[in-house]
């Protein structure tokens, strides 16, 4: 029997035998929330009223802040560590959309994120402070205006001015490179962008990609775009944010069916795309090392933060939640998703770890495809075993190997 064996074993046994009882033996000490932003403006321009779109940012695009300091918070103190460095350094990544005006966080979207923190609030009333304790919520985002509105307007949801102390009335929010790294990883990861096109040209792939040429025919045409413009994450965002305000859509594509198609092709994609655990590693390796290593560290009669926010975006928790080993073939996490990673200990002081995306706790396998070892409360020291396969001595090192031969020999799980 392997160590992940025995161990899932084990705890089979104690639950049947009764002798976990959570309510009586476990305690909570730490969240770590992992969260998408909220509603935005389309990232792509074609087809899209930009008049409108600008109507919907908060100050209008004349506000959006083109550097770091320009950025207006609310309730929030924008920190960049000294680790970041290059084109992040000065200014927000999401610079490069073609117009100002795309992919900024709306109205509605921070309305969103303020609910959220009050659900937060609720969820975890016994483990935060009543008032805003210094160093008690810990929050991160990746260098995107959205996301680092998201979380500043979810920190107001969490703790409202009047729960603040004068002299706290500002938590930092820190924007990080190693953050940006871990969740922003098609730009930065060559050996993923191998994994991709090697994904891409299998059969399967290859034959889903066909019976969907006419439908991105269609959709090409409707917009008036080159073949080189198209993107399938692109045509379901437009298609998205028309339905979600009540636009109209070009004849050819408007249609429950076109969008049912288009989202779960997208789904597929991803699926495919992130159906080795390498691909994972290259994904969000370095974020599970953080979330794990926050968890490992994990004083329990000590002080130390009891929240960690990690503002991101729907691809994060998408291949998180494929970490977790979670069926993915159908669901896109819709704004203000958002993945709770709870840890408990009990009287010796060990931890167990529960997962909750948006409000429900995930059942995980910690033996894909054994429905007998199926668990809410994961032992830290079979969850590091679990997430071993994520593990890599040097990221930096492993990301740029080009050998697309080495890749294909490592697609299957």
């Amino acid at each position: 029997m392997n160590r992940v064996s025995a161990w899932w074993s084990l705890g089979l046994i104690r639950y049947l035998e009764g002798s976990w009882d959570v309510d009586k033996d476990l305690r909570l000490v730490q969240v770590q929330l992992i969260h998408r932003h909220g509603d935005r403006t389309p990232v792509a321009p074609a087809g899209q009223d930009l008049v409108f779109w600008e109507q919907q940012i908060p100050g209008g695009a004349m506000a959006l802040a083109e550097s770091w300091e320009e950025l207006a918070l609310q309730g929030s103190t924008l920190h960049r560590c000294p680790l970041t460095r290059g084109p992040f350094e000065a200014h927000f990544y999401d610079q490069r959309y073609s117009d100002p005006r795309l992919g900024q966080l709306t109205f509605a979207g921070y309305a969103q994120l303020r609910q959220l923190g009050q659900t937060i609030r609720k969820q975890y009333q016994t483990l935060l402070p009543e008032q805003y304790v210094p160093g008690s919520v810990l929050a991160y985002s990746t260098n995107f205006r959205r996301t680092v509105l998201s979380v500043d307007n979810l920190l107001l949801g969490l703790y409202p001015p009047e729960s603040r102390p004068t002299e706290h009335a500002k938590i930092p929010i820190f924007v990080k490179l190693p953050i940006q790294k871990e969740v922003m990883f098609t730009y930065k990861c060559p050996s993923l962008s191998f994994f991709r096109q090697a994904i891409l040209s299998q059969n399967a792939v290859r034959a889903q990609e066909a019976n969907m040429a006419e439908l991105k025919k269609l959709f090409i045409t409707a917009y008036g775009l080159e073949e080189t413009e198209f993107s399938w994450t692109e045509a379901r965002d437009s298609l998205t944010v028309a339905n979600a305000y009540g636009l109209p859509l070009p004849p050819t594509v408007d249609s429950d069916s076109v969008s049912d198609r288009i989202l779960r092709h997208n789904c597929f994609r991803w699926n495919a795309l992130f159906s080795s655990p390498h691909a994972i590693k290259f994904g969000i390796g370095r974020l599970v090392e953080t979330v794990l290593a926050r968890i490992s560290s994990l004083k329990v009669d000590q002080s130390g933060p009891k929240l960690v926010v990690y503002s991101a975006h729907d691809t994060t928790l998408f291949m998180f939640l494929k970490a977790l080993g979670v069926d993915m073939s159908l669901d896109w996490p819709p704004y203000a998703s958002y993945l709770a990673i709870e840890s408990y200990a009990n009287d010796e002081n060990e931890i167990f770890c529960r997962f909750v995306y948006n409000g429900e706790p995930l059942v995980i396998e910690s033996k894909p495809g054994d429905p007998l070892s199926r668990m809410q409360f994961v032992p830290l020291k079979l969850l590091r075993m679990m997430w071993e396969q994520y593990h890599s001595q040097d990221f930096e090192a492993e990301c740029i190997e080009r050998s697309l031969d080495k890749s294909e020999k490592q697609l299957q799980p």
